[in-house]
């Protein structure tokens, strides 16, 4: 297990997407944080910090899912794969090990931009000459739903490299292909539309309009469950079919 851990952390930082995406994306929570949030003033007031938090989440969550995806879908597109199963003594500790590195990836990637985040817009604000309030940083409330979002979001990339394995195909399906089918599905289930996956990973952070019925906390229960059934789902397609 800590031989496949230990690769599996290599082929992340081997690849190329891994910087570029993570390259372009700090400069884009820069910009943002620093010029849009904090030289204009958005949000100044006593929750100023947490705006600054909770908005670097809603911004990167998905470019992390991304990283994550790319390297699961890297291996199909070259065959990579086959190496690493013929390799390994067990699959499971492969999909295991990939899960387990996945998510250290965008939990570690998270709090850098967050903290990337809140230093460009401090600068930003004290660049144009305002003063920071007194803050309450709820961190209590902010931990665990940035956890479990940008946790969640990872996962679901993960899952759906492993179930689709074609690399267009699953960045397709991640960036937009849930969006359209979660849209459609919403019309039909209405109130009922928070058990979707991406829905209820986007109210585990912020309510939504359906906040009376899923709370952040339902809605954080509703993705575990998801993960769970389409991870086990993943697991045992991983178990079964051939590598190519």
């Amino acid at each position: 297990m800590i031989a496949a851990i230990r690769s599996e952390i290599r082929k992340l930082l081997s690849l190329r997407s891994t910087y570029i995406i993570f390259g372009l994306s700090l400069l884009f929570v820069m910009l943002m944080d620093g010029v849009v949030t904090g030289y204009n003033h958005v949000h100044l007031d006593d929750t100023f910090v947490n705006w600054l938090i909770t908005s670097t989440l809603q911004g990167t969550s998905f470019i992390l899912g991304l990283i994550v995806l790319l390297q699961v879908t890297h291996e199909y597109r070259y065959n990579t794969i086959a190496y690493t199963l013929t390799l390994a003594r067990r699959r499971t500790s492969v999909f295991l090990a990939k899960a387990l590195v996945s998510s250290l990836a965008v939990l570690i990637g998270a709090v850098l931009f967050v903290a990337t985040g809140v230093a460009s817009g401090l600068i930003g604000l004290a660049a144009s000459g305002a003063s920071l309030p007194e803050q309450s940083i709820l961190w209590g409330d902010i931990l665990p739903k940035g956890s479990v979002y940008v946790w969640g979001a990872g996962m679901y990339a993960l899952i759906i490299g492993f179930l689709l394995r074609n690399q267009v195909g699953a960045i397709v399906m991640y960036l937009f292909g849930t969006a359209i089918v979660e849209q459609l599905l919403s019309l039909l289930l209405k109130d009922s539309s928070g058990y979707l996956p991406f829905r209820a990973l986007e109210n585990s952070l912020l309510t939504g309009d359906i906040a009376t019925t899923f709370t952040p906390e339902k809605s954080m229960a509703i993705v575990f469950g998801w993960i769970v059934a389409a991870g086990a789902t993943a697991w045992l397609l991983f178990m079964r079919r051939d590598a190519n």
